[in-house]
């Protein structure tokens, strides 16, 4: 995309990023590993789209007041302590910030250790609640951008768990009646199942209010690494370890089981012919149109050989997508009906489907280890493109993208794709027509011949690697750390508008980098 000079700086790469480090802060504790952040994310106006109407009006000078206390607040995951269950290196404390409508003027902080979620009350100063029911490490925590009441944990059990913070936890089961017991009996299965456990499900605020289950019709077969809550529609995006996307449908309990908690097994979409690797995170761009990355790939030089079997790495990469299906499940005039009507695809939907456009591509840097994997924050705003903020962990560097001005996905010419069949025909052998006749996808046949046939020239296979998307670092803006700074960098988000850009890292060091005075 071409840039003027006028143009702001987030649209021109022959710019600056126009932020200077302004603040470093390390630990008492040099051992400890921040590896993950959360910055305050609202201001005076935010309350306007949590409870538009009347009590955005009672609650506007409280709120102000919260903003005034808390703007520059930053919350820091660090590992300087040995937890009590055993977690694998990948597994981090995840962080985010919430409020609910109860005490609009409380602001609360929800983090994860293991497979427990906590909810800690700034005004409080202590424990407002906690939670439990997933089997497995959460590995990411995401709150609604209008319900701030919602929060849904991702975890390696292969589920996704939706928790309504304004509601008190369950303190017993109200599961349905579950056949061959008696008629009046609750089934007992628990929390595996997408049920109620036996016990608590925990105290303070917060319950489990729907399940996305893993498995069975269509649900994840690997752990679930992110989610994403769209803005308007009743829709949350999934994905994970299996390679997938999913799409589900938020909905609604009903009067007389809204005791129970909804378990859904069957996206509206899901898909694996997006990334070839494990996919580690999904937000929402526009109301169809969603970025997500990968991690690198193991890939074979030639999957087609029983013989050669040398491998290679694939960088990892960053997709920008549209969802096809859309306006089929939200047609115009969808919020004037009945928004609990149950949203039901068929198997072509949540088994592998083939609803999306794929609208660019970019890989990352090479990697010697599918464990090294970009950690990756999308900042919105309405005065700012989104932004993109990867950061290799151990890295001494950040990376800046502009979503907005990425190029579209080229199709490559046939001199491209096939070089070496121009370089046959251009040397005087098979001719174009004949060249095209062995084409073959794949390197299979297109059908059985009758026995009179001439027999068929060799097949030439169309490799499945030949297109290689650009790297993303030439389409972004790299912040290097100063040469004397000895820590390294793990995570960056954007903050306070755009105004800030706040990193964590190694040593127990936060930096942070603020807007130049006149940009």
């Amino acid at each position: 995309m071409s840039a003027s000079n006028q143009d702001p700086w987030f649209r021109n790469l022959r710019l600056e990023p126009p932020f200077r480090l302004s603040k470093r802060i390390s630990s008492t504790q040099s051992s400890a590993n921040f590896r993950s952040v959360a910055c305050f994310p609202w201001n005076k106006r935010s309350i306007e789209t949590f409870w538009p109407g009347n009590l955005a009006e009672q609650h506007a000078s409280p709120w102000a007041k919260i903003v005034d206390k808390y703007w520059d607040a930053v919350a820091v995951g660090a590992e300087d302590c040995q937890p009590l269950e055993p977690l694998i290196e990948a597994d981090k404390i995840c962080l985010a910030w919430t409020v609910v409508h109860s005490a609009p003027t409380q602001p609360l902080l929800v983090f994860s250790r293991g497979s427990l979620l906590y909810i800690y009350s700034f005004e409080q100063a202590g424990i407002a609640g906690y939670l439990r029911g997933h089997g497995g490490a959460i590995t990411s925590i995401e709150v609604h951008p209008t319900r701030k009441f919602l929060v849904c944990t991702t975890s390696r059990d292969h589920s996704a768990r939706i928790y309504d913070l304004a509601q008190t936890p369950a303190l017993g089961p109200s599961n349905p009646h579950w056949p061959p017991m008696p008629k009046g009996t609750m089934s007992l299965a628990g929390p595996a199942h997408g049920l109620h456990m036996n016990q608590p499900e925990g105290s303070g605020i917060g319950r489990c209010i729907t399940v996305l289950m893993g498995g069975r019709s269509g649900g994840h077969n690997g752990a679930v690494l992110g989610a994403a809550f769209h803005r308007h529609l009743p829709l949350i995006a999934t994905c994970g370890m299996d390679r997938t996307v999913k799409i589900w449908a938020i909905r609604a309990n009903r009067k007389e089981t809204e005791e129970h908690i909804i378990r859904e097994d069957k996206p509206l979409f899901s898909t694996g012919r997006i990334h070839k690797a494990r996919v580690l995170s999904v937000a929402w761009l526009q109301d169809d149109v969603l970025v997500s990355h990968s991690a690198a790939a193991f890939m074979r030089k030639e999957p087609g050989s029983n013989k050669r079997k040398e491998t290679y790495f694939e960088p990892g990469q960053m997709a920008v997508w549209r969802w096809l299906g859309m306006n089929r499940f939200f047609p115009p005039g969808f919020e004037d009906k009945q928004r609990d009507m149950p949203l039901r695809g068929c198997v072509s939907d949540y088994q592998d489907s083939s609803s999306f456009k794929i609208i660019t591509v970019y890989a990352y840097d090479s990697v010697q280890d599918q464990l090294i994997v970009p950690q990756v924050s999308v900042f919105q705003s309405p005065t700012l493109d989104p932004l993109l903020f990867s950061t290799i962990p151990g890295a001494r560097e950040f990376l800046i993208t502009n979503i907005a001005i990425l190029e579209p996905r080229k199709m490559p010419s046939f001199a491209e794709a096939f070089p070496h069949l121009v370089r046959e025909m251009e040397a005087g052998g098979s001719g174009l027509e004949t060249v095209t006749e062995r084409l073959r996808i794949g390197g299979n046949e297109l059908g059985d011949s009758d026995a009179e046939d001439e027999p068929l020239p060799p097949a030439i296979k169309i490799p499945s690697h030949t297109f290689e998307p650009a790297t993303l670092r030439q389409a972004s803006w790299p912040v290097l750390l100063r040469d004397d700074d000895k820590a390294t960098l793990n995570c960056t988000c954007m903050a306070f508008g755009g105004r800030c850009i706040v990193g964590v890292g190694s040593k127990g060091t936060l930096w942070v980098w603020t807007l130049k005075q006149g940009v």
